[in-house]
């Protein structure tokens, strides 16, 4: 029982600390872990700020509707709409079994809102960065932007900071505006490979899968189809010295059957 007491604390002082400053903005539900690996609450999803665009995509807990569920992983031959990829870019195949590692293309879709529907796109995770001074570095110039979400330090001595560097080819026939496209990052989220909460230390600690992206967007007139944006950075929060677990991105092609792809953690 006070495995349980302790566990819940931990991660709900940690999620806690996404703080915003004015008012409160759907905040992530209050998480919880337990030490017999079942979830307690697994309702936790991404808030977002006016900093923050909207992807499109569904990228934390499967919907509830019947009619929605999940294929388990992205066929890389099969695109919705257009999308081909360069010579240099081979997506691969993954599963939450079996995911790509750190620096494998995948292949995802993404929304346009020119083209209102969504539309290829590839990314790769380049890397994974435990807690260091670079990712602190990060945080604090996110702080200092007058975001409205703030990262402050963590209270639970069993929790860190961890940073998500990625890149993502937007190709050509992608729908752009005529001053190309700003809205660039990939939604991603944290799951544990085989299901449930991330296991440590004896408990299963849930509410950990929220990824808050920081990365710089692009000014009009800098981005546009045909290029690589290669300065996406995604912040969350992970147990000291665990890394099993997957970074997963989703989408819902135009049959509404969920479609994810996964990468190895770090």
């Amino acid at each position: 029982m006070k495995k349980f007491m302790v566990a819940i604390l931990v991660v709900f002082m940690a999620l806690s600390l996404f703080a915003c400053s004015g008012k409160d903005i759907d905040e992530p539900n209050n998480p919880a872990a337990n030490d017999n690996g079942s979830e307690l609450d697994s309702s936790d999803s991404p808030s977002q700020d006016d900093d923050e665009p909207d992807h499109g995509q569904d990228v934390e807990e499967p919907s509830n509707d019947p009619e929605e569920t999940d294929s388990g992983e992205a066929d890389p031959g099969k695109t919705n709409s257009g999308g081909t990829a360069p010579a240099d870019i081979s997506p691969v195949a993954s599963s939450k079994e079996a995911p790509a590692k750190i620096g494998d293309w995948l292949e995802t879709m993404r929304y346009s809102a020119v083209g209102r529907e969504d539309h290829t796109v590839y990314y790769r995770i380049t890397n994974i960065i435990r807690y260091n001074d670079q990712v602190q570095t990060a945080l604090d110039a996110w702080n200092d932007a007058d975001h409205l979400r703030v990262f402050d330090p963590l209270e639970a001595d069993e929790l860190e900071y961890c940073m998500i560097e990625y890149e993502v080819y937007y190709p050509e026939d992608f729908p752009q505006e005529d001053w190309g496209i700003s809205s660039v990052d990939i939604g991603f989220s944290v799951v544990s490979p085989t299901g449930g909460g991330i296991e440590a230390n004896g408990m299963a600690y849930i509410g950990l899968s929220s990824v808050y992206d920081i990365s710089d967007k692009p000014e009009i007139n800098e981005f546009y189809a045909g290029q690589t944006f290669t300065d996406g950075r995604a912040v969350f929060i992970m147990v000291e010295d665990v890394a099993d677990y997957v970074v997963e991105t989703s989408y819902f092609p135009d049959d509404s059957e969920r479609v994810s792809t996964y990468v190895e953690g770090k």
